[in-house]
Protein backbone atom coordinates (compact mmCIF):
# COMPACT_ATOMS: atom_id res chain seq x y z
CA UNK A 1 0.00 0.00 0.00
CA UNK A 2 1.67 3.20 -1.29
CA UNK A 3 -0.93 5.99 0.13
CA UNK A 4 -2.17 7.12 3.34
CA UNK A 5 -6.53 6.46 4.07
CA UNK A 6 -7.68 9.76 4.90
CA UNK A 7 -10.18 9.77 7.86
CA UNK A 8 -11.50 11.59 10.73
CA UNK A 9 -8.31 10.51 12.25
CA UNK A 10 -6.09 10.77 9.85
CA UNK A 11 -5.98 14.58 8.26
CA UNK A 12 -9.30 14.94 9.95
CA UNK A 13 -9.88 18.77 8.55
CA UNK A 14 -9.60 17.31 5.03
CA UNK A 15 -11.76 14.51 5.66
CA UNK A 16 -14.59 17.28 6.69
CA UNK A 17 -14.00 19.02 3.86
CA UNK A 18 -14.52 16.10 1.38
CA UNK A 19 -17.34 15.24 3.47
CA UNK A 20 -19.22 18.86 3.90
CA UNK A 21 -18.73 18.80 0.07
CA UNK A 22 -20.40 15.26 -0.91
CA UNK A 23 -23.04 16.46 1.50
CA UNK A 24 -23.85 19.32 -0.51
CA UNK A 25 -23.67 17.35 -3.86
CA UNK A 26 -25.88 15.10 -2.24
CA UNK A 27 -23.56 12.22 -2.57
CA UNK A 28 -25.12 9.60 0.13
CA UNK A 29 -22.06 7.00 -0.41
CA UNK A 30 -19.30 9.49 0.20
CA UNK A 31 -15.78 7.64 -1.79
CA UNK A 32 -12.94 6.92 0.17
CA UNK A 33 -10.00 9.53 -0.10
CA UNK A 34 -6.36 8.24 -0.35
CA UNK A 35 -3.29 10.43 -0.08
CA UNK A 36 -0.17 9.73 -2.45
CA UNK A 37 3.02 10.81 -3.15
CA UNK A 38 3.51 12.67 -6.77
CA UNK A 39 7.13 13.71 -6.77
CA UNK A 40 5.96 17.04 -7.01
CA UNK A 41 2.60 17.07 -9.07
CA UNK A 42 -0.09 18.88 -8.33
CA UNK A 43 -2.86 17.41 -9.16
CA UNK A 44 -6.06 14.93 -8.11
CA UNK A 45 -8.01 12.37 -9.62
CA UNK A 46 -11.19 10.10 -9.33
CA UNK A 47 -11.26 6.21 -9.62
CA UNK A 48 -13.46 3.72 -9.40
CA UNK A 49 -12.43 -0.19 -8.33
CA UNK A 50 -14.80 -3.13 -7.97
CA UNK A 51 -18.01 -0.97 -7.97
CA UNK A 52 -16.96 1.44 -5.32
CA UNK A 53 -15.29 5.24 -5.89
CA UNK A 54 -11.98 6.53 -4.34
CA UNK A 55 -10.57 9.81 -4.50
CA UNK A 56 -6.76 10.24 -4.72
CA UNK A 57 -5.07 13.81 -3.61
CA UNK A 58 -1.48 13.99 -4.41
CA UNK A 59 0.50 15.08 -1.88
CA UNK A 60 1.81 18.27 -2.82
CA UNK A 61 -1.84 18.91 -3.12
CA UNK A 62 -2.29 18.72 0.53
CA UNK A 63 0.90 20.83 1.51
CA UNK A 64 -0.54 23.65 -0.40
CA UNK A 65 -4.01 23.17 2.24
CA UNK A 66 -1.99 23.25 5.01
CA UNK A 67 0.59 25.95 3.61
CA UNK A 68 -2.47 28.47 2.54
CA UNK A 69 -5.52 26.83 4.35
CA UNK A 70 -8.32 24.25 2.63
CA UNK A 71 -9.48 26.97 0.50
CA UNK A 72 -7.03 27.09 -2.22
CA UNK A 73 -7.70 23.58 -2.74
CA UNK A 74 -11.57 23.29 -1.98
CA UNK A 75 -12.07 23.44 -5.41
CA UNK A 76 -9.49 20.73 -6.71
CA UNK A 77 -11.96 18.09 -4.51
CA UNK A 78 -15.40 19.64 -5.31
CA UNK A 79 -14.10 18.81 -9.17
CA UNK A 80 -13.05 14.92 -8.11
CA UNK A 81 -16.45 14.52 -6.29
CA UNK A 82 -18.47 15.75 -9.06
CA UNK A 83 -17.17 13.27 -10.93
CA UNK A 84 -18.56 10.74 -8.60
CA UNK A 85 -21.89 12.40 -7.99
CA UNK A 86 -22.43 12.34 -12.80
CA UNK A 87 -20.81 8.69 -12.40
CA UNK A 88 -17.93 9.58 -15.22
CA UNK A 89 -16.31 6.63 -14.15
CA UNK A 90 -19.19 4.14 -14.61
CA UNK A 91 -20.19 5.51 -17.78
CA UNK A 92 -16.41 4.81 -19.50
CA UNK A 93 -18.12 1.42 -20.07
CA UNK A 94 -19.34 3.33 -23.44
CA UNK A 95 -15.24 4.40 -24.49
CA UNK A 96 -15.66 2.23 -27.06
CA UNK A 97 -17.58 3.64 -29.78
CA UNK A 98 -14.04 5.75 -29.85
CA UNK A 99 -13.00 2.93 -31.69
CA UNK A 100 -15.24 3.59 -34.27
CA UNK A 101 -15.76 7.46 -34.31
CA UNK A 102 -12.24 9.34 -34.21
CA UNK A 103 -11.76 11.66 -31.12
CA UNK A 104 -15.22 10.51 -29.54
CA UNK A 105 -13.05 9.68 -26.39
CA UNK A 106 -11.19 12.61 -25.73
CA UNK A 107 -14.54 14.77 -27.14
CA UNK A 108 -16.39 13.12 -23.90
CA UNK A 109 -13.96 13.28 -21.63
CA UNK A 110 -13.18 16.68 -21.95
CA UNK A 111 -16.95 17.22 -21.60
CA UNK A 112 -17.31 15.64 -18.56
CA UNK A 113 -14.02 17.60 -17.11
CA UNK A 114 -15.99 20.61 -18.36
CA UNK A 115 -19.09 19.41 -16.39
CA UNK A 116 -16.98 18.91 -13.15
CA UNK A 117 -15.83 22.40 -13.10
CA UNK A 118 -19.00 23.90 -13.87
CA UNK A 119 -20.21 21.61 -10.36
CA UNK A 120 -17.06 22.54 -8.34
CA UNK A 121 -17.22 26.34 -9.29
CA UNK A 122 -20.54 26.78 -8.14
CA UNK A 123 -20.38 25.26 -5.06
CA UNK A 124 -16.60 26.58 -4.53
CA UNK A 125 -17.21 30.24 -6.54
CA UNK A 126 -14.78 31.87 -4.34
CA UNK A 127 -11.65 29.51 -4.95
CA UNK A 128 -12.63 28.40 -8.34
CA UNK A 129 -9.72 30.60 -10.07
CA UNK A 130 -7.05 29.52 -7.65
CA UNK A 131 -7.84 25.95 -8.10
CA UNK A 132 -7.03 25.80 -11.77
CA UNK A 133 -4.11 28.48 -11.24
CA UNK A 134 -2.79 25.79 -8.68
CA UNK A 135 -2.60 23.40 -12.10
CA UNK A 136 -1.16 25.78 -14.27
CA UNK A 137 1.72 27.66 -12.04
CA UNK A 138 2.49 25.62 -9.42
CA UNK A 139 2.06 25.95 -5.59
CA UNK A 140 4.49 29.20 -5.52
CA UNK A 141 3.32 30.97 -8.41
CA UNK A 142 0.16 30.88 -8.72
CA UNK A 143 -0.70 33.86 -6.65
CA UNK A 144 1.28 36.11 -8.70
CA UNK A 145 -0.55 34.85 -12.36
CA UNK A 146 -2.27 37.80 -14.25
CA UNK A 147 -5.17 36.01 -15.40
CA UNK A 148 -6.28 38.94 -17.71
CA UNK A 149 -3.50 38.69 -19.36
CA UNK A 150 -3.23 34.78 -19.71
CA UNK A 151 -6.33 34.83 -21.22
CA UNK A 152 -5.30 37.43 -23.84
CA UNK A 153 -2.49 35.63 -24.15
CA UNK A 154 -4.59 32.36 -25.00
CA UNK A 155 -6.85 34.69 -27.20
CA UNK A 156 -3.78 35.77 -29.76
CA UNK A 157 -2.02 32.46 -29.60
CA UNK A 158 -5.30 30.34 -30.57
CA UNK A 159 -4.78 29.01 -33.86
CA UNK A 160 -5.11 25.38 -35.70
CA UNK A 161 -2.34 23.19 -33.83
CA UNK A 162 -3.68 24.59 -30.42
CA UNK A 163 -6.88 23.56 -31.83
CA UNK A 164 -5.39 20.43 -32.63
CA UNK A 165 -3.24 20.17 -29.19
CA UNK A 166 -6.97 20.10 -27.36
CA UNK A 167 -9.08 18.02 -29.46
CA UNK A 168 -6.02 15.56 -28.70
CA UNK A 169 -6.46 15.95 -24.90
CA UNK A 170 -8.24 14.56 -22.17
CA UNK A 171 -8.98 17.92 -20.94
CA UNK A 172 -9.97 21.49 -22.24
CA UNK A 173 -7.33 24.07 -22.55
CA UNK A 174 -6.92 25.50 -19.48
CA UNK A 175 -7.41 28.85 -20.32
CA UNK A 176 -11.07 27.73 -21.54
CA UNK A 177 -11.39 26.24 -18.01
CA UNK A 178 -10.35 29.62 -16.31
CA UNK A 179 -12.45 31.52 -18.37
CA UNK A 180 -15.63 29.52 -17.98
CA UNK A 181 -15.01 29.17 -14.20
CA UNK A 182 -14.68 32.79 -13.78
CA UNK A 183 -18.24 32.99 -15.65
CA UNK A 184 -19.76 31.05 -13.46
CA UNK A 185 -18.13 32.24 -10.05
CA UNK A 186 -19.23 35.85 -11.37
CA UNK A 187 -22.95 34.31 -11.92
CA UNK A 188 -22.75 32.94 -8.14
CA UNK A 189 -20.96 35.66 -6.51
CA UNK A 190 -22.74 38.64 -8.39
CA UNK A 191 -19.13 40.08 -8.66
CA UNK A 192 -18.27 41.21 -12.25
CA UNK A 193 -15.02 40.47 -13.32
CA UNK A 194 -14.07 42.91 -16.17
CA UNK A 195 -12.21 40.45 -18.46
CA UNK A 196 -11.47 39.59 -22.10
CA UNK A 197 -13.52 37.82 -24.07
CA UNK A 198 -12.89 33.32 -24.05
CA UNK A 199 -10.19 31.87 -26.08
CA UNK A 200 -11.33 32.60 -29.21
CA UNK A 201 -12.83 29.45 -31.68
CA UNK A 202 -10.55 28.10 -34.55
CA UNK A 203 -12.65 29.68 -37.22
CA UNK A 204 -12.32 26.63 -39.63
CA UNK A 205 -12.37 24.20 -36.96
CA UNK A 206 -15.60 22.26 -38.34
CA UNK A 207 -14.03 21.88 -41.82
CA UNK A 208 -10.96 20.27 -39.76
CA UNK A 209 -12.97 17.85 -37.87
CA UNK A 210 -14.94 16.93 -40.91
CA UNK A 211 -11.71 15.94 -42.88
CA UNK A 212 -9.97 14.30 -39.55
CA UNK A 213 -13.22 12.40 -38.64
CA UNK A 214 -13.28 11.21 -42.19
CA UNK A 215 -9.21 9.69 -42.29
CA UNK A 216 -9.41 8.85 -38.71
CA UNK A 217 -12.86 5.98 -39.46
CA UNK A 218 -11.16 5.24 -43.02
CA UNK A 219 -9.51 2.43 -41.57
CA UNK A 220 -12.29 1.10 -39.34
CA UNK A 221 -14.70 1.51 -42.24
CA UNK A 222 -12.64 -0.84 -44.28
CA UNK A 223 -11.62 -3.33 -41.57
CA UNK A 224 -15.79 -3.38 -40.81
CA UNK A 225 -16.44 -3.45 -45.30
CA UNK A 226 -14.00 -6.52 -45.38
CA UNK A 227 -15.19 -8.46 -42.45
CA UNK A 228 -18.73 -8.37 -44.26
CA UNK A 229 -17.46 -9.04 -47.48
CA UNK A 230 -15.73 -12.00 -46.02
CA UNK A 231 -18.84 -13.05 -44.40
CA UNK A 232 -21.02 -13.20 -47.38
CA UNK A 233 -18.13 -15.07 -49.33
CA UNK A 234 -18.15 -17.31 -46.63
CA UNK A 235 -21.65 -18.06 -47.01
CA UNK A 236 -21.37 -18.32 -50.52
CA UNK A 237 -18.95 -21.06 -50.44
CA UNK A 238 -20.68 -24.16 -51.52
CA UNK A 239 -21.72 -26.42 -49.08
CA UNK A 240 -19.44 -30.16 -48.72
CA UNK A 241 -21.27 -32.98 -49.63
Amino acid sequence: QNSVKITKNQFGNIYEKVSEISQVLNITDVPEIYLMQSDGMLNAFATKFLFKDYVVLYSDIMELAFQEGEDAVNFIIAHELAHVKRKHLSKQIWAFWGLILPYLNTAYSRACETTCDNIAAYFVPNNAIDGLMVLMAGKKLYKKVNVEEMLKDANNDYGFFAWLSEINSSHPALAKRVYNVLKISETVTGNKNEMVAGPQKFELATVWKVLIWFMGGSYILLIIMCFVFLSMAVALLPASS
